[in-house]
C-alpha cells in the first residue's frame, strides 16, 4: 500500500515560512508528500507548489493549476488530482492541516473516499487537525467518510482570550483512534516556534504530530523530544499564567460555554493545569508517574503558591527548574 502525505497550510502561509510547523513537518517528512499553501479567504490566487520527487506526471497533467483562495472544494480537488492520477493503487493518505488547513484536510477525505471507491481502489485516511478554524465554511466541517481511521486533533487553549471560533471533529466508530490534545496557546502559536508568549509549547506541538507520523508509515526526519524537554516546557508554561495570574478576562462559566469542558469545583486556572495540560503530559510521557500540579490562585497572598504532588524521582529535575523559575519572578515556593 503506497503511503502519501499531504500538508495543507493555514491562511496566507506557504514552505517559505521556515519557522512554521507544517513547513518544517513537510520538509522533513521523506517520500511521497505535497504542500499546498494559501487555504485562505482572500481573492488572490496561490499556486501549487511542489516540494518532493514522484509527482512530475500528476503536475503537468493537471498543469500545475492555480486555485481560488476562497474556493475550498477547487483546494481539496487539486489535491486530490496530484495524488489519484499518480496513485490508482490502494493507498494511506496522511492529511496534515492548521487552521483552514485543518479543514480542508477533513473536505479532501470526504472528496478521496468518494473518488476511490468509485475507482473500486481501498484507502484508509489519517488526519492531524491542528486549531481547525472554518471561517465562513462552518457547514463543511463535518467527515462523510468511514475511511477516516486515525485521528489527532491539538486545541491551543488561551485562558486570557478564549473567542477564537475553533472548530471540533467528532469522534466516530469508525475511528481506530482518536486522540484530542489540549496545549497552552494562542491560534497563531500553535505552528509559530518564535511566538513570543507560547513559542515555549512548539516542541510538543511538533512532538505529537512527529509521533502520530511515525505511527502511521512515514518517516519524518525529527527525533522525539527527550522527556526533560517535555517537562521543562510545562513548567515554563506554568510560570507563564503566574506571570498574568491577576490579569485573567474570562471566567469559569465562559469557558464552559465555549469550550464545552466539564470543570470541577476549583479555579478554571487549576483545572487547566492539573487536568488538561496533565492528560497532555502523561500522553507525551506514558513512560511516568503522574505528577499532580495543584494551583491556589486567590486575593490572599498566602494563597499564590503552588502545590506539587510528586510521584517519581524522574520528576526532580523539573521540580527543581519550576522551583528556580517561580522564585525568579518572585512566587513562594515553600510548598513545592
Amino acid at each position: 500500500m503506497k503511503t502519501v502525505t499531504i500538508f495543507f497550510h493555514g491562511t496566507l502561509h506557504d514552505n517559505t515560512a521556515e519557522n512554521n510547523l507544517i513547513t518544517i513537518l513537510s520538509k522533513n517528512t521523506n517520500g511521497l508528500k505535497l504542500s499546498i499553501p494559501g487555504i485562505a479567504t482572500e481573492k488572490n490566487k496561490s499556486l501549487i507548489k511542489k516540494y518532493s520527487t514522484g509527482l512530475e506526471g500528476a503536475l503537468k497533467k493537471i498543469g500545475a493549476v492555480a486555485y481560488a483562495g476562497n474556493d475550498i472544494f477547487q483546494t481539496a480537488f487539486v489535491a486530490y488530482k496530484l495524488t489519484t492520477d499518480s496513485f490508482l493503487e490502494d493507498t494511506t493518505f496522511n492529511l496534515v492541516g492548521w487552521s483552514r488547513g485543518a479543514i480542508t484536510c477533513t473536505v479532501c477525505a470526504n472528496i478521496l473516499e468518494k473518488e476511490y471507491k468509485e475507482k473500486n481502489v481501498n484507502i484508509k485516511i489519517n488526519l492531524i487537525l491542528i486549531d481547525p478554524c472554518n471561517g465562513p465554511l462552518e457547514s463543511y466541517y463535518t467527515l462523510n467518510t468511514t475511511c477516516v481511521k486515525n485521528v489527532l486533533e491539538i486545541l491551543m487553549i488561551n485562558e486570557t482570550a478564549l473567542h477564537f471560533p475553533v472548530s471540533y471533529i467528532s469522534n466516530t466508530s469508525s475511528f481506530v483512534s482518536f486522540q484530542r490534545e489540549f496545549l497552552p496557546g494562542v491560534h497563531g502559536s500553535a505552528v509559530d516556534r518564535k511566538n513570543k508568549q507560547y513559542g515555549f509549547m512548539f516542541p510538543i506541538l511538533g512532538h505529537l504530530c512527529t509521533k502520530f507520523l511515525n505511527g502511521n508509515g512515514v518517516q519524518i526526519a525529527i527525533s522525539p523530544l527527550d522527556d526533560k524537554i517535555v517537562i521543562e516546557s510545562f513548567s515554563k508554561y506554568i510560570v507563564e499564567r503566574f506571570k498574568i495570574g491577576k490579569k485573567l478576562v474570562c471566567d469559569r462559566k465562559e469557558i464552559v460555554n465555549l469550550y464545552n469542558i466539564e470543570m470541577n469545583n476549583r479555579g478554571y486556572m487549576d483545572y487547566f493545569v492539573s487536568k488538561i495540560h496533565l492528560i497532555a503530559f502523561n500522553n507525551l510521557c506514558p513512560n511516568i508517574s503522574k505528577v499532580i500540579f495543584s494551583f491556589k490562585i486567590g486575593g490572599n497572598k498566602n494563597n499564590d503558591c503552588v502545590d506539587i504532588v510528586q510521584k517519581d524521582k524522574c520528576h526532580l529535575w523539573g521540580i527543581t527548574n519550576l522551583k528556580n523559575s517561580l522564585k525568579c519572578i518572585g512566587i513562594p515556593t515553600e510548598k513545592i
